[in-house]
């Protein structure tokens, strides 16, 4: 009779080989395995980390972007005539479409819940539902948040210059509410107003997560230790813990695990010096870990296969021939394990890689961000506006550098590159010279302007006219334009009054000659010696002209008039300042292509009276200004076919930038992207977006090829980014939109 003990006592030998040899084998990938689930672990933990504080990083990024895009639209505001108060205050119908303005600027601006600007003049505040009292508006708006009524009486009834964050929250809902960013700002230079930026916590992280479900991302933005705001999943409580101040306060720590009510958080945090800013990102331990599970359970299941295999090749080969064990040994190999354990290790390394090429992209975003930050900057000063301190240090100017001159050169902006300039000339000037030097294109086209903040040594004339010969020289080499003026402006103390500096550049640039160095001071002196004659206010009057800007020629136009009735004395000779300033306003309206028709040049010529005079001059300047737009209009016409043409040809370059297509047309970062979005409606990179994702959405229709591919062929450099794009424009995916295809 045939046992189960008869069997192992017959067969003792096989089956004490069989032991060894399973052990032998089994041991050695057991002791692999773990070892290598132990590194995975460790790296993939480290990676999810800086993968947070990467996330964090780039969130600050956005925030700035967002900020930028605010001082965009109150640059606009500025120059609205809608936004004047004494436009709002004359007629119930100014005041609807004033409401509909601040709606249209609240739209362009994804992450503000509400716009509202507070007129000092009017005690008034215009959101873009409704005007109201401020009195009104304390009692209907501040009453939903705690102490808001407080902090709006402060700001209002105080002086404050740049920016204020206020933050708000409701006593009904702690994780509604937001911060207020309000910017202190004047509405056609005379009008004092603060706008007010109200971003809900919520809005904000989903325009930067792109409508994702980060549900274990806490997003926190703090001033100081006073939290301004944070997304829904706020932890209640954690921001008052001894343990998260004490991070928060630690300039150097980045990351740090703290352990709050029974659970684990890592949070990762960055500090924006620009604004005064600390970002903060949280996220439960076990989000850090979670991919690393998934590894495990592959590893355990490969491992798991493996001892199956080994022991079920061990009993065949030794059922089937009790000696050869070597046979045996081969057949239970382990090179399988091996390969697929170098396949997931070079999958994880493969993941870093590509980690690592989105940082480096981030980092070029971040200083493409940061150019056209420094260029806002200077465009600012030199439009006269006002710029906050800390602003003014991103520029790194020095306290020894007190003074301030300009440089202005009219030629052909197109034909010289942005980098060259600044690798170049950029780079010999401040070598040569104790001077930080800034360049960018102002408002108007063909003009090139350089800032500079020199101590006094460099100020001198002397020194000057040695830096604008270099600049002039340069410029004539590298354009081939021997027709360039140039002109140099007067020297300021402060940094607000670039503005004058730069207007006396353009002064002296345009009476100067071509191919030479015009220093505004011979410029006003060779005008005219009559004395008492305004000079300076005739010839800021022409150039206002010859940029359109009617309003300010207006002004200037108002100032000459008083000027002559004031300090000209004898009726003879203001009779003779008239006759000369009518004679340049003619020359200058003639060049602009707008002739003066001989019953205007008669009326000008024979007045009989000066308010007749002036009249007749004020409605010639607004005839001209308009023409002067019109044609700028035209420009912006063909510089939309030549941009878009250049875009259309180059979106599926993975390496297309702002800075590329910017140093291609011979602008800076700030005025190219400026200029695109006024004349195409969208931003650059969103117009490159929609490019390609209707490319992709064609090749998904028409061809057989993988979404893997499609992505990397319209520019996509990773596919998970691709899709999800893809989907919050089309609401489906490409594999969607492929079945919904082959169905129709």
């Amino acid at each position: 009779m045939v046992t189960l003990r008869n069997v192992m006592s017959k067969y003792q030998m096989l089956w004490r080989m069989l032991f060894t040899v399973v052990l032998l084998i089994c041991i050695p990938i057991l002791l692999v395995n773990w070892i290598t689930l132990r590194n995975i672990y460790k790296e993939t933990e480290t990676q999810n980390r800086k993968f947070q504080l990467d996330s964090i990083a780039r969130f600050a990024s956005y925030f700035a972007s967002q900020q930028n895009e605010m001082y965009e639209i109150i640059y606009d505001m500025r120059s609205d005539t809608v936004m004047l108060p004494d436009s709002i205050d004359s007629h119930p119908y100014n005041v609807i479409e004033t409401i509909e303005k601040v709606n249209y600027y609240n739209k362009s601006l994804p992450i503000s819940e509400n716009i509202f600007v507070y007129y000092r003049d009017l005690d008034c505040i215009v959101g873009k539902m409704s005007k109201s009292r401020r009195i009104f508006f304390a009692n209907k708006f501040a009453s939903n948040y705690l102490e808001l009524d407080e902090k709006l009486t402060e700001l209002f009834d105080g002086d404050f210059s740049g920016i204020e964050y206020i933050s708000i929250s409701s006593p009904r809902n702690s994780n509604s509410g937001g911060v207020l960013v309000c910017i202190q700002t004047t509405i056609k230079k005379y009008h004092d107003a603060v706008v007010l930026f109200h971003i809900n916590g919520n809005s904000l992280t989903e325009t930067f997560f792109g409508h994702t479900d980060e549900k274990n991302s806490e997003i926190f933005i703090f001033k100081g230790e006073e939290l301004l705001v944070s997304n829904a999943n706020y932890i209640p409580g954690i921001t008052e813990s001894d343990e998260f101040k004490s991070f928060l306060n630690e300039k150097e720590t980045v990351n740090r695990d703290i352990e709050f009510e029974g659970n684990e958080y890592c949070f990762s945090k960055i500090y924006d010096d620009s604004n005064g800013l600390t970002f903060v990102i949280a996220a439960p331990m076990e989000v850090i870990t979670e991919s690393v599970g998934g590894i495990a359970d592959v590893i355990t299941n490969m491992m798991l296969l493996s001892l199956v295999i080994i022991i079920m090749l061990a009993a065949a080969t030794i059922y089937i021939n009790y000696k050869p064990i070597r046979a045996a040994v081969k057949k239970i190999t382990p090179e399988d394990n091996d390969i697929k354990g170098a396949g997931e290790i070079s999958t994880i390394m493969n993941a870093l890689d590509d980690a690592i090429t989105q940082k480096e992209v981030m980092s070029m975003t971040i200083t493409e961000q940061e150019i056209m930050v420094k260029d806002l900057i200077v465009q600012r000063l030199l439009s006269g506006k006002n710029v906050a301190e800390r602003d003014r240090a991103v520029l790194g100017i020095s306290e020894e550098q007190n003074s301030f001159f300009v440089i202005t050169i009219f030629t052909q902006i197109g034909s010289i590159s942005f980098e060259d300039i600044e690798e170049q000339l950029i780079v010999s000037l401040t070598e040569g010279y104790p001077c930080k030097v800034f360049v960018t294109q102002a408002f108007f086209e063909g003009q090139l302007v350089f800032v500079f903040a020199a101590d006094n040594s460099a100020a001198e004339e002397q020194i000057q006219e040695k830096i604008a010969v270099e600049v002039l020289s340069f410029i004539q080499d590298n354009t081939q334009d021997q027709n360039v003026k140039l002109g140099v402006g007067s020297v300021e103390r402060k940094i607000e009054d670039i503005r004058s500096s730069y207007l006396s550049s353009v002064i002296a640039a345009d009476q100067g000659e071509h191919g030479e160095v015009s220093f505004y001071e011979q410029a006003v002196q060779n005008f005219n010696t009559f004395e008492n004659y305004p000079s300076e206010k005739v010839l800021i009057f022409m150039q206002y002209i010859k940029q359109g800007e009617l309003s300010f020629a207006l002004r200037a136009l108002d100032e000459i008039f008083e000027h002559i009735s004031k300090y000209i004395a004898s009726w003879m000779s203001e009779r003779f300042v008239y006759y000369d300033v009518v004679n340049m306003f003619v020359k200058t309206v003639s060049k602009l292509g707008c002739p003066v028709s001989n019953t205007e040049l008669g009326k000008m010529m024979s007045f009989s009276d000066v308010n007749e005079l002036k009249k007749t001059m004020m409605e010639m300047t607004v005839k001209t200004c308009g023409n002067v737009q019109q044609e700028k209009q035209l420009t912006d016409q063909q510089m939309l076919e030549v941009i878009t043409e250049y875009v259309n040809e180059n979106y599926l370059n993975k390496d297309i930038s702002l800075n590329m297509a910017a140093d291609h047309f011979g602008m800076s970062i700030y005025t190219f992207s400026s200029l695109f979005k006024r004349i195409v409606g969208i931003g650059f990179r969103e117009y490159v977006v929609k490019k390609r994702l209707e490319h992709a959405k064609e090749l998904i229709l028409k061809t057989d090829m993988t979404v893997k591919d499609i992505a990397s062929l319209v520019g996509f450099g990773d596919v998970s980014y691709f899709i999800r794009v893809f989907k919050n424009n089309y609401n489906e995916t490409p594999t969607q939109l492929k079945a919904r295809g082959k169905k129709d």
